[in-house]
């Protein structure tokens, strides 16, 4: 890549290789940063390498490469797992992959630069996935606004919808309001996060950490969280209706007033949960443990 392109190509590349250093060195870790723009291309692509996908990751690259502080996205989700989708015959892409291609560089744009405008990075993700057949030249207009200073989500709502961010270090993020509908969590480390009245309905949080979040108001409907660690976890008032809550820990979570009609809780752990208001009609609680828990009312 440092050999194909124009100027602006190569710096972006630069950029990305200055990322991947070694504790102690001045030199770029190239084979490193390789393997981790090889990895950019698959997730964009769903694990089906193409050229439209190269293009939107050099694309990524440029976006990012004034944005102070900015970060590697793989390098925030080590160890994730891609998908492995059927492969397509070649050609441009259709507006149901080029919709998920979209979705795939939200997350990515904001796991590289979680402190820009919500609106800048959904703007930026639309503008790369319509210029996927063109070879890249310079940033799309668009990523100018990327480090600007973002308002709250509450005013400038942040769009992570249908977005991979499957083992994403996530700690302490401020995820306030956030439209996560459908977007993969898996394993993610959401410990300490602020997700108070997100949008997480059908996400998939199985076996992700939540420990100390504070989901207040949160809608997490459908969502499967199996196995899931929200000890400690706020969720008062949090819709959680057939949600799979199956071996998930829930020690000391405050459920205050939260919906779990339907809820599949088999085998969760819920010792010292706080549970005044909740509804659990039709919850599943077959094997759960429900030691000295506060204000259980059993379901209907």
């Amino acid at each position: 890549m440092r050999e194909r392109g124009g100027a602006s190509v190569r710096a972006a590349v630069l950029a990305f290789g200055a990322c991947h250093r070694r504790l102690g060195e001045a030199a770029p870790d190239w084979e490193r940063a390789k393997r981790h723009f090889a990895r950019l291309i698959a997730v964009i692509a769903g694990a089906v390498p193409s050229q439209a996908a190269e293009h939107e990751a050099v694309h990524l690259l440029l976006a990012v490469d004034n944005v102070p502080g900015h970060r590697c996205p793989i390098c925030v989700r080590p160890q994730a797992p891609l998908p492995r989708p059927p492969a397509r015959a070649g050609g441009d892409l259709t507006d149901d992959e080029r919709a998920e291609h979209a979705a795939r560089l939200r997350g990515l744009l904001y796991l590289a630069c979680p402190d820009a405008p919500a609106g800048a990075l959904e703007y930026t993700a639309e503008a790369i996935t319509e210029r996927a057949a063109e070879p890249p030249a310079e940033a799309v207009p668009e990523a100018a606004d990327l480090g600007r200073p973002r308002r709250p989500y509450s005013e400038d709502p942040l769009n992570l919808c249908g977005a991979d961010l499957r083992g994403a270090s996530l700690t302490a993020a401020d995820l306030n309001h956030a439209d996560a509908y459908g977007a993969d969590l898996t394993c993610a480390d959401l410990t300490g996060a602020e997700l108070s009245g997100a949008n997480l309905t059908g996400a998939g949080l199985g076996h992700a950490i939540l420990s100390g979040a504070d989901l207040t108001d949160a809608n997490l409907s459908n969502a499967t969280m199996s196995h899931a660690n929200l000890t400690d976890t706020v969720l008062r008032d949090a819709a959680l209706t057939d949600t799979d809550l199956r071996g998930a820990l829930l020690c000391g979570a405050e459920l205050t007033a939260a919906d779990l009609t339907y809820a599949d809780l088999t085998d969760a752990n819920l010792t010292n949960a706080i549970l005044t208001g909740a509804d659990l009609t039709d919850a599943v609680l077959t094997g759960a443990v429900l030691a000295a828990t506060t204000d259980l009312r059993a379901p209907e």
